[in-house]
């Protein structure tokens, strides 16, 4: 598969880890690719462009702990 679809975002002892496939996660982020970019350097808040499931909190942690 291409580079496309979806990411699982692990953070790890040793920092952030990206990796490209399906896996059930604590949270899941669904939107527009551009609008996930932008989510993911903290440059827009999740709003009604996504959709959000399971712990949502964990998207508050990620915009408060990851500083781009």
């Amino acid at each position: 598969t291409g580079a496309g679809g979806e990411w699982l975002v692990l953070q790890t002892p040793e920092g952030i880890r990206f990796e490209n496939g399906h896996a059930m996660g604590d949270v899941a982020v669904r939107g527009a690719a551009g609008d996930l970019l932008l989510w993911g350097w903290n440059r827009v808040p999740v709003d009604e462009r996504f959709e959000v499931f399971g712990d949502a909190a964990l998207l508050d942690a990620w915009r408060t702990s990851v500083a781009i």
